[in-house]
This record gives structure tokens, sequence and C-alpha cells, in this order.
């Protein structure tokens, strides 16, 4: 089958499909790490050398570090892809300094980024517990919820976070996924509208709202929606492959195949486009678009043979039934 039309889930973000972590449980083993300042000195040389931590680093008995510096000791950890040990020196920064309760958000985006959204809730909630207009971590909390199919919460979430700092079109983005999963999508347009407003270049918005009109079935509107967001630059493939997919809606079979191609292989390109052949019931078409993908990569054969005897049943039963299939002439696939 195609790709599913893509959305790049915004804020944390665009590119938060996105930092790849390896956590166990909540937070991780409960570690108490301590250094003098010399250590502490050589722990933070040593990070910025890209250097891997040593064992003392992780097992230091020192008790002379402060609570800002194990904080500091984290992000570092954190910025050499150690998120484990980060979570270790945050929450031993937070335990010795309560008032230090913001670095929870920083815990909360990382279970965020791992897939993990239950966990990112206690976090930002215990920020919410002292400071409850913390837009960014109502945000975050936003994004969770959302992850874990709550609309309704994800949405005052994100509405919150709005009216407190109107001023990011990520969160905006979010709100209009929120509505659009929720099938609001003209709604969901106005979101992302706003958003542009902030942001008039940004593919992800232009994206999403080609995303929408394509829902609503305005597909010529979609299609000028994702053109916009290509000439930003972006060469996103979820953009060239959404293109495709609506052109394919407004029969324009040669301009869909070549947006396949951009944002594919050639031989994922052509079951793409046999697929929206099959979908139009142009299955003579689809046929021949499947054995092309066949022909070009042996190792694709499994996918694009399943999608041509799907085709192939679907001609058939058409015979069956006198109701011949919908074809463009010649039945061919383009090229």
């Amino acid at each position: 089958m195609p790709h599913e039309i893509d959305r790049t889930f915004g804020a944390l973000g665009v590119t938060l499909l996105i930092l790849v972590v390896s956590l166990d449980g909540c937070a991780g083993p409960k570690r108490q790490v301590n250094y003098t300042p010399g250590e502490y000195q050589q722990v933070v040389d040593r990070q910025k050398s890209g250097l891997a931590p040593s064992a003392d680093e992780v097992s230091g008995t020192s008790k002379d570090i402060s609570p800002q510096e194990l904080n500091r000791l984290g992000d570092l950890y954190l910025q050499q892809g150690n998120p484990s040990l980060a979570i270790v020196h945050y929450q031993n920064a937070v335990e010795a300094d309560p008032s230090l309760f913001h670095i929870h958000s920083k815990i909360g985006n990382m279970f965020l980024k791992k897939g993990l959204p239950q966990d990112a809730i206690q976090h930002f909630q215990e920020v919410l517990k002292h400071d409850d207009q913390d837009a960014l971590t109502i945000e975050g909390l936003g994004e969770a919820y959302f992850r874990m199919g709550k609309e309704e919460e994800a949405e005052a979430s994100f509405r919150k976070a709005i009216a407190l700092k109107p001023d990011r079109w990520q969160t905006f983005n979010f709100l209009g996924m929120v509505l659009d999963r929720q099938k609001r999508h003209q709604d969901a347009i106005a979101e992302y509208m706003q958003g542009l407003r902030l942001r008039p270049e940004e593919a992800t918005l232009l994206n999403n709202v080609g995303l929408a009109y394509y829902l609503l079935g305005r597909y010529e509107d979609a299609v000028q929606s994702f053109h916009r967001a290509l000439l930003t630059g972006s060469g996103q493939p979820k953009i060239h492959n959404n293109l495709g997919l609506t052109l394919a809606k407004l029969n324009r079979y040669h301009d869909a195949l070549e947006s396949f191609r951009h944002a594919t292989s050639e031989e994922e390109a052509y079951n793409n486009l046999g697929v929206s052949y099959l979908s139009s019931n142009e299955t003579e078409n689809a046929i021949a678009c499947f054995k092309k993908a066949i022909d070009l990569s042996p190792r694709y054969y499994e996918k694009a043979n399943e999608n041509l005897m799907l085709a192939k049943r679907a001609l058939e039963k058409s015979k069956r039934t006198n109701q011949p299939p919908a074809a463009v002439e010649p039945s061919a696939c383009p090229s």
C-alpha cells in the first residue's frame, strides 16, 4: 500500500519524531552522583570533547556539587546523546533543590521523544503544581494527551497554551492536528492559518493545510498548498508523497508518478500509483503499475504482488457482476 498521508508532528517537534533514546521505566535508576569542583570540571571537559563518561563519573561520592551544576551536567549528557545519565542528574538536581522544579519539563520532553507520553505527563504535571502558567509545559502536556488519543484534554491544553503564549506557530499546528483527528477539518485549517501568520513559509503548516483540504475533498486547494510547501525549499518526501496522492485524485496520474518518484524509490512509486488507480476502481491500470513495480525490483515482489492479486480479484468481481471497471485508455501504467 502507499505510505499513508503523513503529518509532521510539530512543536517539540517537527523533528521530534525523533530523539530516540533507551529508557527503562519512568525515570531510570536513582543513583547519587556527586563531584568535587575539580572532578566536575573534568567531567565537563570530557563531555565537551565528546568522550564517553567514565565509571567514576557515574558513581562519584563527593557531596560538593551543587544542584545547578547537576542540572548543567545533565544538559551536557543530553547533548552528548546519553539521556539515561541526563535524567539521573536532572533528578538528583531537583531532589537536592525542589525550587528547580522546571527541570521536570526537560525530563517530560525526553519521555515524549521516546514515545512514553504517560511518563511525560507525570513530569509536566509536577511543573504545573508550582507554575500553572508555564505555556511550554502546558503545550508538552497537550502533546502527551494527543499521543494517547485523549483529544479533549489535548485540545484544552493547546488552547490554554495559546492563550498564555500566542506567538508559537507550533501550538497552532498541534491544535489543528487535534481538530483534524476530530474530523473538524475546516476548523483545523483556521488554526494552521493562524500559525502561518506567525511563520508564513513553514512547510509543516503548509503540508498540514494541504492534508486538511485533502480530507475535505478540496483537491485543487490541497495541491496548491503542497506546492507552496515545496517552494519553501523543503524536500520532505512526505510532502511529495501527499502531493502525489492528491494529484491521483484529480486523475493527473503522470504528475502523481513524478511526485511519488521524488518521495521514494522507482518501484515504490509504481506501487503507490497502482494503489491510487485501484482506489479509483481503475483495476487494469493498477495491474499494469503493480507489474512494473515487480519487474523493477524482485525484492519488492512480495508487497507489489499482494496488491496485484487484490487488483486481479477486483477485476474478476467486476466482470462477474457485469460492472466493468473504470479505465483510462489505453489500459497501461504511465512511465
